[in-house]
């Protein structure tokens, strides 16, 4: 194959599926697929995503020969099981999560305001599973539509909500039952009548299109086996003008597999 035209597309189509969390690959159709993506792209001139993907795939083969199977070999089915019933179990007894760190404190440690927090019943931040502060990313104004995707207990919906004011709105979408009648019993027993939760897939919203003016997310996109099925979603659902603040986790192209099964995931 040429590395020019149709024969890159068709190997970083190759690289991708065996790179996904979709299919069980054996060792050796894994090694014949990153064989043919190095003869079809030589070294010196693949870009650098592809070059990442190639040492990704070597490193999994690697763990695979040696009987070791990496955490990202799930099928997408299965890591979408497995992470919702960590968050339901989070939602019911949020005290139990020993692995990551959730919680009004790590809520203080991620920038959210001490008085903002402290001011919050306790059911509304004890199961707070956030990476990050998206509010602070941008301003919330009075009356616009807010969408919060993986919307958990609530409380960064309750603190959209106080920003949006009584002519605006924020929709939380979870996709975790649990979670979604927590989020309700907490904006009620802070007296909030502008926010509502919706039980729904990130890849599948339950909004009309181009409703949403600010789309916020914490810590959600890195569950997502199909992140930019996600994306797509996000664009679908915001105005036009519209923007998306997100806080998240990534890893880095240096950190191994086993790094990675060391550190484990949401979906343990």
């Amino acid at each position: 194959m040429s590395h020019e035209g149709g024969g890159m597309a068709e190997a970083v189509g190759r690289l991708r599926e065996a790179a996904g969390a979709t299919k069980c690959w054996s060792c050796g159709c894994l090694h014949d697929t990153l064989a043919a993506v190095v003869r079809a792209v030589p070294e010196g001139q693949r870009p650098p995503q592809l070059d990442a993907a190639l040492r990704r795939g070597m490193d999994r083969l690697k763990l695979k020969k040696q009987g070791v199977e990496s955490p990202m070999a799930n099928t997408s089915e299965q890591i979408k099981a497995d992470i919702k019933q960590r968050f339901v179990k989070l939602a019911l007894r949020p005290q139990e999560e020993q692995k990551f760190p959730v919680g009004p404190a790590s809520a203080k440690r991620l920038g959210y305001e001490s008085q903002a927090i402290d001011a919050l019943p306790g059911s509304v931040t004890e199961s707070f599973a956030g990476v990050g502060n998206p509010l602070a990313l941008g301003e919330l104004r009075p009356g616009q539509t807010v969408l919060d995707l993986g919307s958990g207990a609530g409380l960064d919906s309750i603190l959209a909500a106080g920003k949006v004011g009584p002519a605006g709105k924020v929709i939380g979408v979870d996709f975790a039952a649990e979670m979604i009648e927590k989020a309700k019993r907490n904006a009620e027993a802070v007296g909030l009548s502008n926010a509502e939760f919706r039980q729904g897939e990130a890849d599948a919203l339950p909004v009309e299109d181009g409703s949403v003016d600010v789309l916020i997310s914490n810590g959600v996109f890195n569950l997502c086996p199909d992140k930019p099925k996600v994306l797509a979603e996000a664009r679908r659902a915001l105005r036009p003008g519209g923007r998306l603040q997100m806080a998240d986790i990534l890893l880095e192209d240096g950190v191994t597999p086993e790094e990675v099964a060391k550190k484990g995931t949401w979906s343990d």
